[in-house]
């Protein structure tokens, strides 16, 4: 069983990221919610699908964001901010719920695609 906490946790994260990440570009700035239900190697489960119109995750990042203390975001003077904590906390509720989760590109906005996969 998933808490409301967790569930609040894991959305919380993946939208401020997606907002943070569309103010970075120059174009329309979108993100995109789905759930779906969606069996994973015979297990019923749902898929919680967040994906933005930023820049999206530079390949040599897509294992080291879900790190403790790492992060991609940047201020205008090209310094950190944020904890980089926030995937961490993403990664660690999915694992604990024997989840899964996964980034990639989104085709349409041209950003990042966030799945997260948690049983029922």
């Amino acid at each position: 069983k998933i808490f409301e906490m967790d569930l609040e946790a894991i959305l919380l994260n993946l939208l401020k990221n997606a907002y943070h990440a569309c103010q970075q570009v120059a174009r329309t700035r979108q993100v995109k919610i789905i759930l779906a239900s969606e069996k994973l190697d015979g297990r019923a489960g749902y898929h919680i699908t967040v994906s933005d119109s930023g820049p999206g995750v530079a390949d040599e990042y897509t294992q080291k964001i879900w790190e403790p203390l790492f992060s991609t975001k940047m201020d205008r003077n090209g310094k950190q901010v944020g904890t980089g904590l926030g995937l961490t906390i993403v990664k660690s509720i999915a694992d604990e719920l024997k989840g899964v989760v996964s980034v990639g590109r989104d085709q349409a906005l041209k950003g990042a695609r966030f799945k997260i996969w948690l049983p029922s």
